[in-house]
């Protein structure tokens, strides 16, 4: 199966065989180590994070030295690389945003939890926020077509690591009920998310069977693993796609609540739970604008 996705310089589909580098080894002597067990492991690529903290100590303040020495790094091995953009959230944590970020929660303001106290992520409802990260988030793509343009050193930019919230299933601030509240933004409509069905017992493909519920229901993300027994399926394990147990939707304007379940959904025209169970809210694709 050709992959068509990641090109090299040359236009030629690029397929990325390596190992991701610790959270936070870009810019320290463990970079060597990834790079070395890398080659040792005879991949083509190291995946490795970039911290919004270094990229602007201070505000509006750019300092790129830390990419460019990675990029130079994997360039002198032979590898490519694909960064990580540790931004708003490092699994749901600012743990590498900038100091003025942390230090004005008045302005970058933290989400807050079903009882009102703050929790330890920055709120994604909060346009200050945001915009401080579109920013230094442009300076850096800027950076690479300058710097790597030609070479293609970098293959690929993930955008933020998974987006979410510490210690509560959402933002219970008022500026966050309100988005909420809110129809589900029109650039989302139809968009659905896959999961993982169940194979049909004759076919032998060994790639992943996905399937996407889009006509009458809201689509939930799980994964499903199992095997056949006497021609008939036997689940042996369902994990949820989704990191929280729930999450709140709006449909038609209403404000539902339901939890994930890979066999049921909802209804879109009754709005009638069948065992519901969860789906992921638009809070992240909000956050960017979408």
């Amino acid at each position: 199966m050709e992959n068509t996705f990641l090109r090299d310089a040359q236009g030629k589909p690029f397929m990325p065989i390596g190992l991701q580098a610790h959270n936070s080894s870009t810019g320290t002597a463990l970079i060597k180590k990834a790079v070395r067990a890398v080659k040792l492991y005879g991949g083509n690529c190291l995946e490795t994070p970039v911290y919004w903290y270094r990229i602007e100590p201070e505000m509006d303040c750019y300092d790129f030295s830390m990419v460019k020495d990675v990029i130079e790094e994997a360039r002198e091995a032979g590898l490519h690389l694909i960064l990580l953009w540790f931004g708003t959230s490092k699994n749901g944590h600012p743990n590498y945003v900038p100091e003025y970020i942390k230090l004005q929660p008045d302005i970058y303001r933290l989400a807050q939890g079903p009882d009102g106290a703050p929790v330890p992520s920055l709120s994604v409802h909060c346009r200050e926020t945001l915009e401080r990260d579109k920013k230094v988030f442009g300076r850096f793509m800027e950076f690479l077509k300058e710097a790597d343009g030609e070479s293609r050193t970098v293959l690929a930019v993930q955008i933020e690591n998974e987006m979410g919230y510490a210690n509560t299933d959402m933002d219970y601030s008022a500026e966050a009920r309100r988005d909420y509240e809110k129809p589900v933004p029109g650039a989302l409509a139809g968009v659905g998310l896959d999961f993982y069905r169940r194979p049909d017992p004759a076919d032998e493909s060994c790639y992943s069977h996905l399937h996407s519920r889009q006509s009458g229901q809201l689509n939930f993300l799980s994964v499903e693993e199992g095997h056949f027994e006497n021609g008939e399926w036997v689940t042996e394990l369902v994990r949820n796609g989704d990191e929280t147990n729930f999450s709140h939707y709006v449909l038609d304007g209403q404000l539902i609540r339901i939890r994930l379940n890979p066999n049921t959904g909802m209804s879109a025209e009754s709005k009638t739970p069948l065992q519901a169970t969860g789906h992921q809210a638009c809070s992240a694709a909000e956050q960017r604008g979408i």
